[in-house]
């Protein structure tokens, strides 16, 4: 039987196309509804029509949801959730069958001995359960059809799609993180290199007891389908419910894989949504065991970030960690130093507050930690600034990072991550410095927010950001600024015509509030 062609798949890719656009203004327009809302029960409401309308969209609007059920963790997560729990697949089973026949060119009776026939949907593709006819259980993942072009146009309308989507609007370097996106999914489109991510996985594990990974069928392997040997066990929402004795190992299996992804492996799970983690109380070696799934989504960190991250644990264990070394941390990891210049000062009490669980000795608790609330108060209007000067690939080691505190606040076991971190830190790991460039006049964009003699906001960005003011001011603000005359698209292109040349854009002073923006 052929592989399926682009004739089967052309009528349902022209479909979704046309329906496509539709679907993306519906979901901007509830979205910034939950964001605008500031009433609990209509902001509850909004937030269900948000879910509800990602989870009739696959491609990118899923995978955004998926990213905020766990990598926020703000009070919106839960609502979030639902969209990585199994659920129904989206095709029928015949059409399942047939796509996942048509790619191995056979009849499944040839192949499996059992087929289920209700699948578990994904962002990208689903997901059935089936049994080799040499008695295996294995997984069998394949794409939807016409997944890519949606895809593509996704990533044209991510300029509005991520905006109203709470603690996601950093998009000022828009085209950057729609290259990171894009480079993303495309990589989960690729199942040979997903594959190649399993087998290095496995091989920097070491064959340890506690991790359980999928192996993949080479031989069943196309494009567009991976076929991998089935992992069991139970979702967090089970584990959290287990005895201590059996929590802990497993919080503190968790907490060593990021350790040696970071330090030793410099490779991240980094798509750590509920759905790609499963948890047994009595793994294959007798003890707790932590299973991974998905491996589409991986981050790799550069050599000097690797080091840069060593660097600055043997610093927070040691009481070392001053301003200069804090700049120096964030400029190894792409930081833009415009943005940050501002908040130089406050960067070393940043980074003790998020290296507090690897700095302190013996067991440490992420229940009683709140280290977003924390830096909210270290930095205070900087708070945005901090978040729009990081680069776009550190979404997703934040995402990582989050993701592991996600799943210890659910399992609620203390963990030792300073004799974890130990034996995986070099004698020394110097970081190289790096030279930031010196702001010339005309290449600065100013924006302060004042409430009375409080200082609510304050941004310094290179001019050009000038270019997207619309996703730059905090949406709390915008509808007194849209009442008054504000107009981003106006400003932005004022800014892009005299060559982002010194000037002031707009400025409102009423009721005590002022905003002003300008570049210098």
């Amino acid at each position: 039987m052929p592989a399926p062609s682009s004739q089967n798949s052309a009528p349902t890719s022209r479909r979704s196309s046309l329906l496509r656009p539709f679907q993306l203004a519906r979901l901007a327009t509830v979205s910034l509804g939950a964001r605008l809302s500031t009433h609990p029960a209509r902001r509850e409401r909004a937030l269900q029509r948000v879910v509800a309308q990602m989870a009739r969209m696959h491609g990118l609007p899923q995978k955004i949801g998926q990213i905020l059920a766990s990598a926020e963790l703000d009070g919106d997560a839960t609502h979030f959730a639902s969209l990585t729990a199994h659920r129904a697949s989206a095709l029928p089973a015949a059409e399942a069958r047939r796509i996942v026949a048509a790619h191995l060119g056979r009849p499944l009776e040839e192949v499996f001995s059992e087929f289920n026939p209700i699948g578990i949907a994904a962002s990208i593709g689903q997901v059935h359960r089936a049994r080799l006819r040499d008695g295996r259980e294995v997984a069998v993942k394949f794409q939807h059809p016409g997944i890519a072009a949606t895809l593509g146009a996704d990533l044209r309308a991510l300029g509005w799609l991520v905006t109203p989507l709470g603690n996601l609007r950093r998009d000022f370097d828009l085209a950057g993180y729609r290259a990171e996106l894009g480079e993303r999914l495309a990589a989960e489109l690729d199942y040979e290199r997903e594959s190649a991510a399993i087998r290095e996985f496995a091989a920097q594990r070491g064959g340890a007891p506690d991790v359980l990974l999928p192996e993949c069928c080479e031989e069943l392997r196309r494009p567009g389908l991976l076929v991998m040997t089935w992992v069991d066990g139970a979702d967090i929402e089970t584990a959290r419910r287990w005895s201590t004795d059996v929590r802990q190992p497993l919080a503190r299996c968790l907490v060593r894989l990021f350790l040696e992804g970071a330090l030793r492996d410099r490779l991240l799970h980094a798509d750590p949504h509920p759905g790609n983690y499963r948890f047994l109380a009595q793994g294959p070696a007798g003890a707790p065991a932590v299973g991974l799934l998905d491996f589409g989504s991986m981050h790799s960190l550069r050599p000097e970030e690797s080091t840069a991250i060593a660097a600055v644990i043997t610093a927070a264990r040691t009481g070392a960690i001053d301003e200069a070394f804090a700049w120096q941390f964030h400029l190894a990891f792409g930081y833009d130093p415009t943005a940050l210049a501002p908040l130089r000062t406050l960067l070393p009490a940043v980074l003790r507050e998020l290296l507090r669980p690897v700095a302190d000795p013996g067991d440490f608790s992420v229940s009683d930690w709140a280290p977003g609330e924390s830096l909210a108060a270290l930095l205070g209007p900087h708070r945005i600034a901090y978040r729009v000067a990081a680069p776009p690939s550190f979404l997703f080691l934040i995402r990582a990072w989050h993701g592991l505190v996600h799943y210890l606040r659910a399992l609620a076991c203390p963990v030792d991550w300073s004799g974890l971190a130990a034996p995986l830190l070099p004698a020394s790991a110097p970081i190289a410095p790096v030279e930031a460039p010196r702001p010339t006049p005309g290449t600065v964009l100013h924006i302060d927010v004042r409430q009375d003699d409080r200082e609510l906001v304050r941004l310094q960005l290179p001019g050009r950001s000038a270019a997207s003011l619309a996703s730059l001011i905090p949406l709390e603000h915008r509808a007194r600024l849209d009442a008054r005359g504000f107009d981003p698209a106006r400003l932005s292109a004022r800014a892009r015509e005299t060559g982002y040349a010194p000037q002031e854009l707009f400025r409102l002073s009423e009721a005590g509030r002022t905003v002003r923006i300008w570049i210098e």
